[in-house]
């Protein structure tokens, strides 16, 4: 089963702060992982995040049964 995860971007600014947030994908999450870079970054539906040049910001989630979707966001 897949569901509809999204990576909303709030806040974007030429500081290159956002607030990333996950709270609009659908389904039963139990869940959500920030990586940034292939890095685990925070967990929670939504997370603040500053950079200095460009990111991969990958959302994971997973429901209640332990099936799991990803959303990939580039930041530049």
């Amino acid at each position: 089963m897949r569901w509809l995860v999204v990576i909303l971007l709030f806040g974007c600014n030429p500081t290159k702060s956002f607030v990333l947030d996950g709270s609009q994908s659908q389904g039963n999450i139990v869940k959500y992982e920030w990586k940034v870079n292939g890095f685990q970054y925070d967990n929670g539906k939504s997370t603040s995040l500053n950079i200095k040049r460009i990111a991969t910001v990958e959302l994971i989630v997973t429901d209640n049964l332990g099936r799991s979707d990803t959303a990939i966001k580039i930041i530049k």
